[in-house]
């Protein structure tokens, strides 16, 4: 059945420079000191680790194993979920279209 809902749902290409991204702005969102805090690290470890390429070489190893970062609050659901949740509402809207108007004697 042909899917009036149209989404690309191939795996995506992981990009490490894209993931790195995330991990930085991720490490930006919650603050230095509370990372190198919660790893027991000194702030200038951490900013050193930036500076080395720490979390470039962390996205590299991420995207070769083919993982994805998501942040805790994302709704993580495989794609055939997503695909059989956006086939059934599909055929509900159809199903809806094809329902008669009303009788005028509400």
């Amino acid at each position: 059945m042909e899917s009036a809902i149209a989404r690309k749902l191939e795996p995506p290409i992981l990009n490490p420079i894209e993931l790195e991204g995330v991990l930085l702005n991720r490490l930006s969102s919650i603050g230095q000191k509370v990372y190198a805090e919660l790893l027991c690290i000194s702030e200038s470890t951490v900013s050193r680790r930036k500076g080395e390429g720490h979390f470039a070489d962390i996205a590299k190893e991420l995207s070769v194993l083919g993982l994805q970062v998501v942040p805790p609050e994302a709704v993580v659901v495989s794609r055939h979920y997503l695909q059989s949740v956006e086939t059934l509402a599909d055929i509900g809207l159809r199903a809806e279209r094809k329902r008669p108007g009303p009788l005028g004697w509400d």
